[in-house]
């Protein structure tokens, strides 16, 4: 749940959709958010799934939802066509397509 800890979720997926990649971008709302996940999350095996390898949490380059956009803007992850693969962004608690997003950077 997000409970507003967080404004973007993006879990990249190979082209047919069907698996991710095994990493994930989350950009948190704040410092305080971001430590209490990695504190809960750090080295732990997700079970249901059948890789054996434990979370590896790190603190991205990037930081701040308008950044984050900026830098998805310029991979091109808006023309991913299947909405089940694109970011999620949360804008004043609720979640917005990611054109929508993406039509409120600050150029």
């Amino acid at each position: 749940p997000n409970n507003r800890t967080y404004d973007l979720f993006y879990l990249p997926r190979r082209c047919a959709g069907q698996t991710n990649l095994s990493y994930a971008f989350i950009n948190f709302n704040s410092e305080t958010h971001a430590l209490a996940f990695t504190a809960a999350w750090q080295k732990q095996r997700l079970t249901q799934f059948r890789a054996r390898k434990s979370v590896h949490i790190s603190f991205a380059d990037v930081q701040g939802l308008q950044a984050n956009l900026r830098k998805l803007e310029k991979k091109r992850v808006r023309q991913i066509e299947m909405r089940q693969c694109q970011p999620i962004v949360i804008m004043n608690g609720c979640s917005v397509a990611l054109a929508d997003a993406l039509a409120t950077i600050a150029k």
